[in-house]
């Protein structure tokens, strides 16, 4: 069930800017774009893009002072149903009670993740993409990024090589661990490792975040806005770990190397939200099978009535014609009694009067209709 929430434009202001916005939505149970909207529609100052990161730096720039405004001081908005327990609810029970089970076994000690100092004994898929990326030569933004092999998914700078690949062998050998297998995806154009969880493919990748800056103009050169030589990308150190469709980023005194658990959990999460999207893109295709059968269904039945319809038009039109012959028969017998005084029996008058009765019998759909020289077959050669 959704909920209404209530909060002061105080108590945002002091959430928006006491972490990033992304981690503020999910504590509100909110999209990042909807808690955009709420600010900026009750003049609610949020940090800048990039703030964090200068933040990190130590050079952030001091909070920007919240005014104060005519209108009422109260920020009201909906609270979606959580979508963790939808997502149960919609899951197999076969399926769902090995994902908790999964999700349980996170919190037992012998499935902590370790982070090692040195890369000692890497994991194979490690050690290629280590090698991949020594021999890689750097893109306009500095970066250092593996292409369509079978390496994890990463795009940093030389120097954050090490730690990245400390980072991604605690997390291949967290997943052996858990019994969790690594690899290609099976049908998908891009290659990178994914991770298989309870037969689901989970994507996985390492990137590091970086500052734009303008490059000092030289004399007469000219410059297109297309040119992107003319800016220079340095280095923040700050790692990204995406599992699925969550992200872990470095924060201030919390390392992406202290949420690999959390990042354990996303795998199962993400695995989670894959059968559900499978069940309801199956149940999708059911409702537009049933639809189309039902239309089908309709459509037969049209055919049909409209056949019956049409068919009894053609009877009305007939029955009709047949009692219009037979009132001009009798209006031509009746003239040439008047004109004549009678009709001779064997005479052309009285044969044109039987042919015509014969005729409205043959459009009477409720008279037997006699034979014709219409309905002799055409001779064959």
């Amino acid at each position: 069930m959704d909920e209404k929430r209530e909060f002061t434009r105080r108590e945002i202001y002091d959430l928006v800017w006491s972490e990033p916005q992304r981690g503020v939505a999910a504590r509100l149970g909110i999209k990042t774009w909807r808690l955009t909207y709420l600010c900026d529609s009750h003049a609610i100052p949020r940090p800048e893009s990039g703030y964090w990161t200068k933040r990190r730096l130590g050079r952030a720039e001091p909070r920007t002072k919240m005014e104060a405004t005519d209108g009422d001081d109260t920020v009201i908005f909906t609270k979606k149903a959580d979508e963790e327990r939808q997502t149960l609810d919609i899951l197999d029970a076969e399926f769902r009670e090995r994902a908790e089970a999964k999700l349980a076994r996170e919190g037992l000690h012998r499935f902590a993740v370790e982070v090692r100092k040195n890369l000692r004994n890497p994991h194979p898929i490690t050690a290629a993409t280590k090698k991949y990326l020594a021999e890689a030569e750097e893109d306009h933004m500095g970066m250092l990024k593996t292409h369509w092999n079978d390496h994890f998914d990463v795009r940093v700078t030389r120097g954050q090589i090490p730690r990245a690949m400390l980072l991604l062998d605690a997390f291949a050998k967290a997943c052996e661990k858990r019994g969790y297998v690594l690899g290609p995806p099976r049908d998908r154009w891009d290659r990178h490792v994914r991770v298989f969880v309870l037969g689901k493919e989970v994507s996985i990748s390492v990137k590091e975040k970086t500052l734009r800056r303008d490059k000092p103009k030289t004399a007469g050169a000219k410059r297109s806005i297309f040119d992107y030589h003319k800016y220079a990308y340095v280095s923040t150190g700050v790692l990204t770990l995406q599992v699925g469709g969550q992200q872990f980023t470095d924060a201030e005194g919390r390392p992406v190397e202290a949420r690999l658990p959390e990042c354990m959990v996303a795998l199962v999460k993400s695995a989670m939200r894959i059968r559900r999207r499978e069940i309801e893109e199956e149940r999708c295709q059911q409702r537009q099978r049933e639809l189309a059968q039902k239309k089908w269904e309709l459509d037969r039945l049209k055919r049909e009535e409209t056949a019956r319809v049409q068919q009894l038009n053609r009877e009305v039109d007939d029955w009709v014609r047949s009692r219009q012959i037979r009132e001009y028969a009798e209006a031509v017998r009746a003239y040439l009694v008047e004109r004549d005084g009678q009709i001779a029996e064997e005479g052309q008058a009285e044969a044109w009067l039987a042919w015509a009765l014969e005729q409205a019998d043959r459009f009477d759909p409720l008279s037997p209709s006699p034979h014709s020289v219409l309905d002799a077959p055409e001779p064959g050669f």
